[in-house]
């Protein structure tokens, strides 16, 4: 029969050998983290870029608080 460790018992394990002047090993968990972070910083970037290369067309120039206007002349 094997025993399930729970979240909470291995955070406590890793806190006892840190108590105890002993390094564990590195965690995977900390590999996932860093693929997510590559993933989320790529995103943000070529959304960002793809965004900023994207001509603004204005047919007639705005003033004044342009939502309130669109608001306005949707009706």
């Amino acid at each position: 029969m094997t025993r399930q460790i729970t979240k909470n018992q291995f955070l406590s394990h890793r806190i006892e050998l840190y108590q105890h002047n002993r390094i564990p090993g590195p965690s995977c968990a900390h590999w996932y983290y860093i693929v997510t972070e590559v993933i989320k910083v790529t995103l943000l970037l070529w959304l960002g870029f793809r965004a900023l290369s994207k001509p603004v067309y204005r047919s007639r120039p705005q003033s004044g608080n342009t939502l309130f206007n669109n608001l306005l002349t949707e009706n």
